[in-house]
């Protein structure tokens, strides 16, 4: 997570010199976490590789909005995504479970918890192997073998009941729509569940919304993100995956009053841009109507749908 941190410093710092050298003012970084001990340590990694300790000053974390929300994390407050989730845990058992059960055994040593064994030995299995580390307690095509049953064990609903998705982060998107939108219009939003941005803005006696905002999440949070833009490919992502949306203003802004007709957002997973089947249609992507889309298509529809079912 730290040679993220590095990569990310040496495109925005070194090369754009879209952020400083040294950060004098914390209100130009907003720093996000789900509510998990290794995000945040996920997070303090990544701020330590673009930043190291002399180069900022005090930074805060925020994680659950003043309403109590972890909304990184998935939606279990929505009713209808737990029923869901029951329905296809019933189908998933018969599926993967034997499957999983051979593998739990079979790691019972590297995690011992005796529903998620095998799930957890494969992320531990991960992150060792990003990092160089070798082991002798699988063969490569065992992992794979592993890594597959892993993703149909806990994103196979993304298949079976594509809404899903959206009922579990659609909290999340909306976060990410209204600092997006603050940005693009000057106004901040009004609603306090999604305006955490704004918090950090008044702590840090920022007068403008953050230049970066690193969100420090799960697998859990990142596939279902990348299956609702239509580009999640059926597999676990690699250690360290991340999705970055970067935010741009046109040098010839559109001849209409609407401030985001002048805008557009590029999408980039894993250092790689993404391509967007929505934003394949004619006039739904730069120069036209660039942020307009992906308010229509992406951010109202998450958080309608969590909103309907939840009863907020």
């Amino acid at each position: 997570m730290t040679t993220l941190g590095r990569a990310a410093r040496s495109l925005y710092v070194d090369t754009l010199k879209f952020l400083p050298s040294k950060l004098q003012h914390p209100g130009d970084v907003y720093l996000r976490s789900s509510d998990f001990a290794r995000t945040l340590e996920s997070l303090h990694s990544v701020v330590e590789g673009m930043y190291p300790e002399s180069a900022h000053p005090p930074m805060h974390i925020f994680t659950r909005t003043p309403v109590g929300s972890d909304n990184i994390y998935r939606d279990f407050g929505c009713e209808r995504y737990r029923r869901l989730a029951k329905q296809f845990n019933a189908l998933i058992k018969h599926e993967v479970g034997e499957e999983m059960k051979s593998w739990s055994a079979k790691l019972q040593d590297m995690a011992s918890d005796p529903k998620h064994g095998a799930v957890l030995a494969f992320d531990i299995l991960g992150a060792a192997l990003a990092h160089g580390r070798a082991t002798d307690v699988v063969t490569p095509a065992e992992y794979e073998t592993l890594r597959d049953a892993s993703t149909r064990l806990w994103f196979g609903h993304m298949v079976k009941y594509p809404e899903m998705g959206r009922l579990m982060l659609g909290r999340f998107v909306t976060e990410l729509h209204e600092l997006m939108a603050h940005h693009v219009t000057g106004v901040a939003p009004d609603s306090v569940e999604f305006s955490m941005h704004v918090q950090h803005m008044r702590a840090s006696g920022a007068t403008t919304p953050p230049r970066l905002a690193l969100y420090s999440g799960h697998d859990t949070t990142l596939v279902p993100l990348v299956a609702a833009l239509g580009a999640w490919d059926h597999t676990w992502p690699p250690f360290a995956s991340h999705l970055t949306l970067e935010l741009f203003q046109s040098k010839h802004p559109a001849p209409t009053r609407r401030a985001e007709d002048s805008h557009f957002i590029r999408l980039r997973f894993n250092g790689t841009n993404l391509r967007v089947p929505a934003c394949q249609e004619p006039g739904a992507h730069y120069p036209r109507r660039p942020v307009a889309l992906h308010r229509d298509r992406l951010c109202v529809p998450l958080p309608v749908a969590s909103t309907l079912e939840t009863g907020f």
